[in-house]
């Protein structure tokens, strides 16, 4: 089964977990967490892609390959404006700056889609075509293959 997903807005990186440490009842203590943006990202694709699955889906347990991805960012002011132009007239560029691809944007995306689609992000055994760039349509476009 082939499934076809396009998240809307501005893609939004997964940081590594941030650490607090804090007094409680006398003792210290210390705990993890992620970001605001990131957790409310991660709500919104779970949301989005559960709204898009076909009646009657089951959450996947196989198998998974990721066919394609891409990753569209709105072009910075800092580019030529022969770049902007070609941006706006429905073209794109690679996007070479942060936020990485395999460590901060899949792993928000798979760990939205943890299940929701599939049981869980190890489930994931095959990464092809992922690309990151400047696009004057914004969003993240996913590919999937659920495989038996």
């Amino acid at each position: 089964m082939i499934l076809d997903f396009h998240i809307p807005g501005v893609p939004v990186p997964k940081q590594s977990a941030r650490h607090r440490a804090f007094i409680k009842d006398g003792k210290p203590m210390a705990s993890t967490y992620q970001t605001k943006a990131v957790k409310e990202y991660e709500s919104k694709v779970a949301s989005i892609v559960g709204a898009a699955l076909p009646s009657g889906f089951e959450i996947h347990d196989g198998p998974v390959h990721v066919l394609a991805v891409l990753f569209a960012f709105p072009a910075p002011k800092s580019i030529s404006k022969k770049e902007k132009d070609m941006i706006a007239s429905g073209g794109w560029m690679y996007k070479t700056t942060k936020p990485d691809v395999t460590d901060n944007l899949m792993k928000g995306l798979f760990d939205a889609m943890e299940g929701v689609v599939f049981t869980n992000d190890s489930r994931v055994c095959d990464v092809r075509d992922v690309r990151k760039v400047y696009r004057k349509k914004v969003g993240t476009w996913i590919r999937i293959e659920l495989k038996q």
